[in-house]
């Protein structure tokens, strides 16, 4: 078998442009994670936030809590649901705030390119 080599000149010509694509893919990847890291999060706090309520109206109802139960239950299932929500909201600020450079940054790169 036959190996394919490439000689350092065969790998310059590409290896800027490769190297920017692959690392582009990366950021887009590990930007992926995140995203879905955070809706997991989002979607185990809005789990507990309902189950909190199921528990709080059902035991209200049938009488096995008092309002005061009932108000707490309320409140640890709100504070859960914020558990949950704030993060999504900042991964996806910050992640909004790096494509926007990205963005600038390319939109700079093809303007130069472009006057060349």
């Amino acid at each position: 078998m036959r190996k394919n080599k490439r000689t350092v000149k065969d790998s310059d010509d590409h290896s800027d442009s490769d190297f920017e694509l692959k690392l582009l893919e990366i950021n887009i990847e590990r930007s992926r994670i995140a995203r879905e890291r955070a809706i997991l999060v989002f979607l185990e706090s809005l789990f507990i936030y309902f189950s909190f309520m199921f528990i709080a109206v059902f035991g209200f109802v049938n009488k096995f809590l008092n309002g005061q139960a009932l108000n707490w239950l309320v409140l640890a299932g709100l504070v859960a649901l914020c558990v949950g929500v704030l993060p999504s909201v900042i991964m996806m600020f910050r992640e909004g705030k790096k494509f926007d450079e990205l963005y600038d940054q390319y939109k700079l790169r093809i303007k130069k390119e472009g006057e060349e």
